[in-house]
């Protein structure tokens, strides 16, 4: 730009119509016409920190001593002296784009006090990340000349990064390094001879906000980096290189479970206002490539379907029919890991063998899904780490995310028989899986000759389509079961994985995650907690108590539909078995779309189906095969945001399709089945002519205030239904220490689903103070068909001792204990509310006890009164007390008398007049004909006539 300064030489310009090419002499700031008391500048010319000084205030009142140390960082303009002491050196001081601050001259013999100070700065330059130079000139004396001049480089005042640019690879991760080209310095406050801590200068990083949460993030090792200041007590170190300091910060790029991700990336380094404002401007962006690498593990996956039919990630396919436990996929560097156990699928026949449970293990975290058993389960078993995260699609479909940005999809199946649950399994890849995994899923490497491969290293054909070797090789030992009690030997995920942070204006959030999750569809996250880990340590079924029935209603006795179970026939040929999968796959028109878009889609589906209606006969497994199939095609979509970009419609087309087309039984509007009535599931496909049944219920018997908050009742049974209305009923009895009930509420609250094997209600409360609550609740769909019943107490163990006599729950008031207003109260603790009274069981365990001879803080006490003072008060207030009682009772005669007259005068109205048929006597009557009348006089004595409740008197 014309007439710009040279920033590493003032002393030259930008001037076009002189050179387009070379720096032109500024005559404003350098003449460059020799003067006779000009000589030659010096050589090697250079700003360097020289040194902090301290400027120092005392400030005082009667409590308190100040004093106010405020540090100056000094620079110092270095050069080579000439040899003759007699000249003089003149020094200016410029700072961004050669804006002069100082001019000192001076002589050999005061050089040091050619220097420029912080407190030099004007207000708009007092900050960090200054450019400095100083320029140096030479004269024979102090008379005014304009002599040639030498300049200095920039000198950057601040916090340098040691580099700006990086390229990393996808979830890989680089470091950079700051460090301080001056001290970090800030005032050092002395009160009453105690120096106040000295506030670190935080450096915090801003992480960029993606275009898509699907595409991936920066994450970095820590969320502040800090500077530390020495006090003035310290000021020595300052002189040293004590005050150099190195910080560093790891960028790690954070991935996402879907294909692809953005390119560049930059984040800011910057600190915040903290009242030292040379420090407040600091701002760097450190930008960053990501180049995305060995790309053949999108589009893939590997997984077991109904009786199993396995492929691996390679695409290999191969059956299993080996009943035991499995290895079905284990990554060797990220610690983590899928098993799967096998058991015959139809009870009455010893083949095929189906998946009926999956366990799935990240660090010390294990999830498991186990429907082998007659008590189905749901569930974590450990989560230590937290970090897999798990979420459910609908009741019958689950994603388990893992840290590295595999995922696992299961899918539950009933198949053959009703209640007989079989499990499909899908597991997507991610990066971190290239090369590193092993088990029946095979190795991810783009190599399908070694997919067989043995836990020993051997390698089996991999045209083998009951390759039972390699997978009997893959059975789990005895030390390394997470089907069962999690293991306490595996290692957890800091082991393997770096803590990756997220650092926000709104909070940091440091995990051991090497990825973003990301989803179009709506996702249902299921937490672990340590309810849940203590619940699901025991998974036996419990004795159901009676049953207890609101009042109304009664329990009809279960009604069920009618299912047909399957009978395998195992004569079906190829030729039908074809005949009978290809058409139904052709009819689906969402597959058809499917298989027109989706490329990654695979024909593994209607290969099982053939090969399921082969061997069982079942010619409704179709409809199994087929949406297994879409289920795939779904999470395809998901992962492709190259395709969801190019197709909006067929996108949204597929991602919106309805579990199972809802079964016949209900409407699909967007993804969501609304099911006819008597129907409910995520797919309509559960009858709820029948209440759920309860295995177990968590509180039971009892319920610990004192240590938990028994706010909810958790639930373990068979089904908890998606589109039901369904309730927890309660009955709440209030019971006082001696037994009484105190009172009894009958109470509802929604039941709410976490999958179909276990829900939860809200425990209802009211205002009702009470020595222990006995809660007993049941479960219904319709109001009408009912659970068992369930009950427990809700107690406080800090000062209630619980004991069971003869079946019968007892609770005990514990010694040096109160019990009052519902809270546990100890021995001599004073009432909160009256300083007065406290805690004394021997007097009263259930009240306040007052404190003797003592006086309340808010009882006025009487000053020291003269006698006659006291006389003289004593006396008014009783002629006071004379005087108000007169006027009362003027008043008060006043008023009878004219009420008297009155009720008097008006009495010979109306009156009704009769005989009596007993004396012959003639009575008079009120109007109403009712009472007979009393004379007034005599209503109140011994022979006055006895008056009902409604008797009427004037």
């Amino acid at each position: 730009m014309n007439s710009q300064s040279n920033e590493s030489n003032p002393c030259q310009l930008c001037n076009t119509s002189q050179s387009k090419e070379s720096w032109t002499e500024n005559p404003d700031y350098c003449s460059i016409n020799e003067q006779p008391n000009c000589i030659n500048s010096p050589e090697d010319v250079s700003v360097e920190y020289q040194s902090v000084s301290w400027f120092s205030t005392n400030e005082s009142n009667t409590t308190t001593k100040r004093t106010v140390h405020q540090p100056y960082i000094n620079f110092k303009c270095m050069f080579v002296l000439l040899q003759d002491e007699s000249v003089f050196y003149k020094i200016e001081w410029y700072v961004n784009n050669a804006t002069l601050i100082k001019t000192v001259t001076v002589s050999e013999a005061d050089i040091g006090q050619a220097t420029l100070s912080s407190n030099d700065l004007p207000p708009l330059n007092q900050t960090a990340g200054l450019q400095i130079q100083c320029t140096v000139s030479v004269t024979k004396d102090l008379a005014p000349a304009n002599c040639k001049r030498k300049t200095s480089p920039v000198y950057f005042a601040g916090i340098k990064v040691n580099q700006a640019y990086h390229d990393i690879l996808r979830k890989g991760k680089t470091t950079i390094m700051l460090y301080m080209t001056i001290p970090y310095v800030t005032k050092t406050e002395v009160v009453n001879g105690q120096v106040q801590p000295l506030p670190a200068l935080a450096i915090y990083p801003h992480l960029p906000t993606s275009t898509s949460s699907c595409r991936g993030s920066i994450g970095v090792d820590k969320c502040v980096i800090e500077f530390k200041a020495f006090s003035f007590n310290e000021r020595q170190k300052y002189d040293s290189h004590d005050w150099r300091q190195n910080q560093t910060l790891v960028l790690n790029h954070v991935d996402t479970n879907g294909y692809e991700i953005d390119q560049s990336m930059t984040i800011q380094l910057k600190t915040r206002s903290d009242g030292n404002t040379f420090w407040n401007n600091f701002n760097q962006n450190i930008s960053m490539t990501i180049t995305d690498y060995n790309e053949y593990w999108k589009g893939t996956s590997c997984g077991s379907k109904t009786d199993p039919h396995m492929y691996t990630f390679d695409g290999v396919s191969y059956e299993n029919h080996i009943e035991g436990e499995f290895i079905l996929y284990r990554n060797t560097l990220y610690n983590q890991e899928v098993q799967t156990r096998h058991k015959q699928c139809h009870p009455d026949y010893n083949f095929p063998h189906c998946t009926c449970a999956v366990s799935v293990q990240s660090g010390q975290d294990v999830f498991l899904v186990d429907l082998c058993g007659d008590i189905q389960f749901v569930d974590f078993l450990s989560c230590n780490d937290s970090v897999i995260q798990v979420y459910k699609i609908s009741d019958k479909h689950y994603k388990i995310s893992l840290p590295t940005g595999t995922y696992v999809m299961v899918s539950l199946v009933e198949w053959p028989v009703q209640g007989s649950w079989q499990i499909d399994i899908d597991i997507y890849p991610s990066l971190s899986d290239v090369n590193n995994t092993v088990g029946l899923c095979g190795t991810l490497d783009r190599d399908r000759d070694n997919d067989f491969k043995r836990r020993s290293g051997d390698t089996d054909n991999v045209n083998l389509v009951y390759p039972d070797d390699f997978s009997n090789s893959w059975k789990v030992l005895g030390d390394e079961n997470l089907l069962k009690e999690p293991l306490s030997t595996r290692q957890p995920i800091s082991s393997t994985l770096d803590r990756i942070c997220m650092c926000t204006l709104n909070g940091d959030q440091c995990l051991y995650n090497t990825m973003m999750h990301c989803s179009a569809t709506a996702e249902k996250q299921f937490l672990c907690t340590a309810l849940t880990i203590q619940t699901s340590v025991s998974r036996k079924k419990r004795d159901l108590s009676g049953k207890w029935i609101p009042p109304s209603l009664s329990v009809p006795t279960p009604l069920t539909r009618n299912r047909r179970d399957v009978q395998f026939n195992t004569s079906t040929s190829r030729e039908n078995a074809e005949s009978f999968c290809t058409s139904a796959f052709e009819s689906s028109d969402p597959y058809k779309t499917c298989q027109q878009y989706v490329s990654d889609l695979s024909n593994s589906s209607l290969s099982n189906c053939i090969n399921d209606v082969i061997m069982t006969g079942d010619h409704n497994i179709t409809a199994i095969h087929v949406e297994a199939a879409l289920q795939q095609c779904v999470t395809f979509v998901g992962l492709n945001t190259t395709l969801q970009n190019a197709n909006p419609v067929v996108t949204t087309s597929i991602q919106s399709l309805c579990p199972s087309n809802c079964s016949g039984h209900g409407d699909c509007n967007k993804g969501n089945c609304s099911c006819e009535v008597g129907f409910g599931g995520s797919d309509c496909s559960f009858d709820i002519l029948s209440p759920p049944v309860i295995w177990e219920s968590t509180p039971s018997g009892i319920c610990d205030k004192s240590l938990q908050q028994c706010s909810r009742v958790y639930l373990k049974g068979r089904y908890f239904l998606e589109n039901v209305d369904k309730n927890c009923f309660f009955n709440k009895q209030s019971i006082r220490h001696d037994g009484y009930i105190l009172a009894f509420t009958q109470l509802e609250s929604s039941l709410e689903e976490e999958n179909l094997f276990r829900g939860s209600c809200s425990i209802p409360s009211d205002d009702v103070t009470s020595w222990v609550t006995k809660y007993m609740f049941n479960v219904s769909y319709d109001r009408k068909q009912f659970t068992q019943s369930y009950s427990f107490y809700a107690y406080q163990s800090e000062c209630q001792q619980h004991s069971v006599e003869n079946g019968q729950d007892h609770f005990t008031l514990k010694k040096e204990y109160c019990f009052i207003n519902n809270t546990c109260v100890q021995l001599a603790a004073v009432n909160p509310e009256n300083r007065c009274q406290e805690c004394n069981p021997g007097r009263n365990n259930y009240q306040w006890s007052e404190i003797q001879d003592c006086e309340s803080t808010t009882t006025l006490k009487p000053s020291a009164l003269s006698t006659s003072t006291v006389v003289y008060i004593v006396t008014a207030s009783v002629l006071v007390f004379l005087f108000v009682v007169a006027i009362v009772v003027v008043i008060g005669v006043w008023k009878y008398r004219r009420s008297r007259q009155y009720a008097e005068s008006s009495e010979d109205e109306n009156t009704d007049y009769r005989r009596d048929v007993v004396s012959k006597s003639w009575m008079r009557f009120f109007d109403d004909g009712k009472f007979p009348y009393i004379p007034r006089g005599s209503r109140y004595s011994a022979e006055t006539y006895s008056s009902s409740k409604t008797e009427r008197f004037y």
